[in-house]
């Protein structure tokens, strides 16, 4: 799990006009992962692992409108597997992602 830090500015008030896509970018912002780990399934040094709409709280066609959504402004890329979601942010406008010294 990593810190998560909103950056302020009028892009990101933008986009938080998008409830369920500003959650879902938060939350994959929150699982990403920054160094290795022994994790099942195995996760990618800057992806995230969602196990569906339910692990953010969402309805799956919210989900689902969420996900197309960030992918189709350029904010996050998905990767479906047969266990859930991998989901990677690729742009750094709107959150700064830094490990969780914490969370260990």
């Amino acid at each position: 799990m990593a810190n998560v830090e909103i950056i302020e500015s009028k892009e990101t008030e933008n986009l938080m006009k998008d409830e369920k896509a500003f959650l879902l970018l938060i939350k994959i912002g929150y699982k990403t992962v920054l160094s290795e780990v022994f994790d099942i399934p195995p996760v990618r040094i800057g992806w995230a692992f969602l196990s569906g709409a339910e692990s953010v709280g969402l309805t799956k066609q919210e989900y689902r409108t969420a996900k197309k959504n960030l992918e189709k402004w350029g904010i996050a890329e998905f990767e479906k597997s047969n266990k859930g979601t991998y989901a990677r942010i690729i742009t750094n406008k709107f959150i700064k992602i830094t490990e969780c010294k914490k969370c260990n």
